[in-house]
């Protein structure tokens, strides 16, 4: 059993509480259905401010706001039974209350909540070079005990940036993604056998859901570590499993420690054991897959090959001398775990709307079939697919994985006429945004079409950022299109997919916006 090291003489401590305070993240929440409310959010008149205005800013404790309670805040509304785990409700509420920008005590520190994007943009578009995207608090605790490196979910600065600047070539750079079209179309297929294996008689799938993580896992591994780990196979090892399940409890449990994670460390809460032998499972298996690797040049990095485009990124950090293995074991284990549950429950969400949207299926199935011709999938046919982009698009903007996205002041800024001082955290609500009606008509309907450019209406870029924006954004992003892409175009060149009638979806949260574990998709025969 896992002892928490005793490091503060009592749990209510000043110093105890900011630290909780200063440790929430608002990473993930969950939301509604597609076809529930039209979200106009409350307009308001801001002061004016700026280079040529003489008026000073207002200081941040008079933008409107929730009251709260004395100390506490809104912790206690949080705490509620109604609003736990449903943090973007509460947000959306505050939002229709209070206008697009509006403040909320957390104990002794104020966060500012935004919806608005031109207030997104003129924030992010002047960030520095070292954007501050808080990690869970529970995180970086879990790297403190076990007196691990940070990686590029936790590390912050200097380090941080170090590892961007190497990392990012190898997953930003189109050359060098398009390299892994192959392998990644090779896991979309043993999804597709195995979808035909386990269907039931009428189509459909028990546990769905595991099945796109078992999907995740294999393509995020293809790409990380070079080699096929056997998710998909008929008898998928036991590790894997375990690291699939593994992964969903770190997620949940750091959601969980979002507010208090110092507290629930010192009294060794079951929350905090959870967290600390789940992440144990991820950061163990990890490394065993490195060491797996280097099995083969008995572990001297100087005999690894050259990497090149299509390599695996392993190959291209045991190569790299300014990483050492502690850097290399941290940042492969956090760019795992982070591309199993954004990719598999964004091509979940895809499937959802899919099949609840079957003109928009058929849509897309004539113009994979015309693009194909029978052919297999490769970079080059995607660019002949305007509508597939769109399809994409359009689900990421009804469910964001990332609903909720966080940033810390670097300095003292203005926004919207008042004055933010360094270090407060800005809650950027994307949920809130790509259901405005302001941004966009019919928000809560699946209209892949409002994205084609031939549309005359001009939408703002920053009321949809599912990756997020600079170079804070999801630096795995352009190989999750690529596995979503070539996912859906299999999918909907073999399978007309249908959903049970009456049946919507409820996501939850687990640090991201999930689907849930099973819903009922037929998959059908074409």
């Amino acid at each position: 059993m896992f002892t928490a090291t005793l490091r503060r003489p009592a749990w209510l401590t000043s110093t105890l509480l900011n630290r909780s305070v200063r440790s929430l993240i608002t990473n993930g929440s969950t939301t509604t259905t597609t076809t529930t409310t039209t979200t106009t959010l409350k307009a308001r008149s801001p002061p004016t401010t700026g280079k040529n205005s003489s008026t000073a800013p207002y200081p941040l404790k008079q933008l409107p706001g929730p009251k709260g309670w004395p100390f506490l805040g809104i912790f206690p509304e949080l705490l509620r039974k109604e609003n736990r785990g449903s943090v973007h409700k509460v947000q959306l509420k505050f939002h229709e209350k209070y206008g697009r920008m509006f403040r909320l005590n957390f104990g002794p520190h104020i966060n500012v909540g935004l919806a608005d994007p031109d207030l997104v943009e003129e924030f992010m578009r002047n960030e520095g070079k070292h954007p501050n995207r808080p990690p869970y608090q529970s995180w970086v605790l879990y790297k403190e005990l076990r007196k691990k490196e940070t990686g590029l979910m936790t590390a912050a600065d200097h380090k941080w940036y170090k590892y961007r600047s190497a990392i990012a070539p190898r997953l930003m750079r189109p050359q060098a993604v398009t390299c892994y079209t192959d392998q990644l179309n090779s896991v979309a297929l043993d999804l597709l056998t195995r979808i035909r294996k386990i269907r039931k008689e009428d189509n459909t799938v028990d546990l769905l859901q595991n099945e796109l993580y078992k999907w995740a896992t294999e393509s995020v591994g293809y790409v990380l570590f070079g080699s096929r780990l056997g998710c998909l196979a008929d008898t998928m090892p036991q590790n894997i499993q375990d690291l699939i399940d593994a992964v969903g409890v770190m997620f949940v449990t750091g959601h969980q420690m979002a507010i208090g994670a110092s507290i629930h460390q010192f009294l060794n809460t079951k929350i905090w054991q959870k967290h600390v032998s789940s992440s144990d499972i991820i950061y163990g298996l990890a490394q065993e897959f490195i060491d797996q690797q280097l099995v083969g040049y008995s572990k001297d990095r100087s005999q690894v090959d050259p990497p090149q485009n299509g390599t695996a990124l392993l190959n291209y950090l045991l190569s790299n001398p300014s990483f050492s293995m502690a850097e290399i074991y941290s940042n492969m284990a956090e760019l795992f775990l982070a591309g199993l549950d954004t990719a598999s429950n964004s091509l979940g969400f895809a499937i959802y709307l899919l099949a609840s949207n079957p003109e928009v299926q058929e849509k897309l199935h004539e113009e994979i079939s015309r693009t194909l011709q029978g052919q297999p999938c490769q970079s080059s046919h995607l660019t002949n697919m305007p509508y597939l982009k769109a399809v994409l698009k359009e689900s990421m903007r009804l469910y964001p994985v990332i609903p909720i996205g966080a940033r810390i002041t670097t300095e003292d800024i203005v926004l919207d006429g008042y004055h933010i001082p360094k270090g407060t955290c800005l809650m950027i609500n994307n949920y809130a945004m790509s259901r405005d009606e302001r941004n966009f008509p019919n928000a809560n309907e699946f209209i892949p079409e409002r994205w084609f450019r031939s549309d005359t209406r001009k939408f703002h870029p920053f009321a949809v950022i599912p990756f997020g924006h600079g170079s804070r954004s999801c630096i795995g992003r352009r190989i999750a299109e690529l596995e979503l892409y070539l996912a859906i175009t299999h999918l909907c060149q073999n399978f007309r997919l249908k959903v049970e009638d009456g049946f919507e979806v409820e996501p939850f949260l687990r640090t991201v916006l999930t689907v849930g574990k099973n819903f009922p998709i037929q998959f059908i025969e074409r």
